[in-house]
């Protein structure tokens, strides 16, 4: 069943158009992650689902029929973990936040928040005072005051250490197993494609791919990167020039003394075959790479 559906929306900040006709749907437990450089519209998209701002043009709809503003307090939106205000404790936040819901937290329920993110604090000790994975563990509980339908995070794990961010993983990953519906922005294609099942591009306000990982990778499956570890003479130019002359192949690169071969997996023997001809190259390594969210988001992109 459908939890969110984004149909044709729109929205500008004076003669700026930063969303252009969006539509996007989340189903009950979906992981959707939401993929975009800095200043394509993903905040401004959250604030959106989440009521902070209004739409030009458009709907978003809960269940197909309830307004954002009926559906608030059923949504969870991590807050900036640096915004977060520094001269109190951490469950006297939770309490305010709670407060704020229209939800008297008890100190239990407090206490049960805090080990849902594994986050063990004296209940005096100020915020200003913690560390940054700590704040990131205290604004995921900001988001999990009254058992919302839709978790919203906006790039969780940015700036945080590799150990922190495989434990903030691993509470998504949590969540989602409960049965809760998540909506995840993020710079960390591995990430995405760890975590979500659905997932979109937003590139220039617009959602230029968008669908079911599953579905989205297996489009990609008939295109292999080719990895050849070589020895040659040849300059990277004259290398390429060589290959072009004896085959085929025209999606080629050289990265770090390897060359980079896009081709169907039907067609790796016939350049391999060609390659061999050229004269004063040696195969030191071959290996291939399955086609991941990079590939597909970015290099056929813009």
């Amino acid at each position: 069943m459908s939890l969110l559906n984004i149909k044709h929306v729109k929205k500008s900040f004076g003669s700026k158009l930063v969303l252009k006709d969006i539509n996007m749907t989340l189903d009950q437990n979906d992981f959707y992650g939401l993929v975009g450089k800095n200043g394509s519209g993903k905040t401004t998209l959250i604030n959106l689902i989440a009521g902070i701002n209004r739409t030009d043009n458009g709907d978003i709809l809960f269940y197909d029929h309830i307004n954002v503003n009926e559906f608030k307090n059923k949504i969870g939106l991590m807050p900036d973990s640096e915004g977060l205000y520094r001269n109190i404790s951490g469950y006297d936040f939770l309490h305010y936040m709670g407060r704020l819901k229209k939800i008297n937290l008890s100190k239990q329920q407090i206490i049960q928040l805090l080990e849902k993110v594994y986050l063990e604090v004296p209940n005096n000790l100020d915020i200003k005072h913690y560390s940054f994975g700590m704040k990131k563990k205290l604004a995921i509980a900001q988001t999990l005051i009254g058992d919302p339908e839709l978790l919203i995070f906006d790039e969780p794990t940015s700036g945080v250490d590799p150990e922190s961010a495989i434990n903030i993983r691993q509470l998504f990953s949590d969540f989602h197993q409960e049965g809760k519906t998540i909506l995840l922005t993020s710079h960390n294609l591995n990430e995405i494609e760890k975590l979500c099942n659905k997932a979109s591009l937003l590139d220039g306000g617009k959602l230029t791919i968008s669908g079911k990982l599953a579905s989205l990778l297996q489009n990609k499956e008939n295109t292999i990167k080719l990895l050849i570890q070589y020895k040659t003479s040849y300059s990277n130019s004259e290398l390429i020039r060589k290959i072009q002359e004896h085959s085929f192949i025209s999606n080629i690169g050289i990265k770090n003394n390897i060359l980079e071969i896009d081709c169907s997996s039907s067609s790796i023997n016939d350049a391999l075959h060609s390659i061999l001809q050229i004269n004063d190259l040696k195969i030191v390594d071959i290996s291939t790479r399955k086609p991941d969210l990079e590939q597909l988001f970015f290099t056929n992109n813009g």
